[in-house]
C-alpha cells in the first residue's frame, strides 16, 4: 500500500462537498442580509403606532370591563326570571307541598344554564363574568318575590292571578327568602 492512496468518499461526504459547492459558486449572488428580529412585511402591525384615542374614547374603553362586570349580574336575575317563567309555562303552577329544597336546586340549575348560554352568546366568559352571572342568579332566586310585589299586573299578565295572589299573601315585600326563611329590610 502506498503513501497515497485513493479512498472512496461516502456519500455523506459527497453531498456535503457538493453543498460547500454551490455556496461557492453562488457567493456574489447572495443577499448578505442579516435579519435579527421579526420581519415586519409578514408580521402586521408591528413597528406601527397604534391610533390615538381621544379622552372620552379611552374612558369608554376602560368603563366597558367594569359596565360588562355589571351587566353579568343583571344578566344572572334576568336567566333566573326566565327560568322561571319558563318552567311556569312548561309545567304550570307550582305545588305548595312541594320539597322547598328541590325545588330551589331545580330553579338554580335552569337559571345557571340559562346565564350561562346567554353568558356564551354575549361573550360573558371571564372567571369575574362567571362569578357575576351565578351572583345574579342567586340573587333573582332571594329576591324574585319583590319584583312580583312591585309589578302584580306585569307578573299577573306573565303568570297567573292566581299564583301572584298567593306570593302576595306569602311573602313580605322588601325582603330576602330563602326556602322559608324571611329576611325583610
Amino acid at each position: 500500500m502506498g503513501a497515497w492512496q485513493v479512498v472512496s468518499a461516502s456519500p455523506q461526504q459527497m453531498e456535503f462537498e457538493a453543498r460547500i459547492a454551490r455556496i461557492t459558486a453562488r457567493q456574489g449572488h447572495t443577499n448578505h442580509t442579516l435579519f435579527v428580529g421579526v420581519d415586519g412585511s409578514f408580521v402586521p402591525n408591528v413597528g406601527k403606532t397604534p391610533a390615538r384615542m381621544s379622552g372620552l374614547a379611552e374612558i369608554a374603553s376602560n368603563a366597558r370591563y367594569p359596565l360588562s362586570v355589571l351587566a353579568s349580574a343583571v344578566l344572572g336575575v334576568f336567566a333566573h326570571a326566565l327560568g322561571r317563567w319558563l318552567v311556569y309555562q312548561i309545567s304550570g303552577m307550582p305545588d305548595p307541598l312541594a320539597d322547598k329544597d328541590l325545588a330551589m336546586i331545580t330553579e338554580a340549575g335552569i337559571g345557571f344554564a340559562i346565564v350561562m348560554v346567554l353568558g356564551y352568546a354575549l361573550r360573558l366568559r371571564s372567571a369575574e363574568h362567571t362569578t357575576m352571572k351565578s351572583l345574579g342568579v342567586v340573587t333573582g332566586m332571594v329576591t324574585f318575590h319583590n319584583a312580583v310585589h312591585l309589578w302584580p299586573e306585569t307578573a299577573s299578565a306573565l303568570f297567573s292571578p292566581l299564583w301572584v295572589s298567593r306570593v302576595l299573601s306569602t311573602t313580605e315585600a322588601a325582603s330576602l327568602m330563602w326556602r322559608d326563611v324571611v329576611l325583610t329590610f
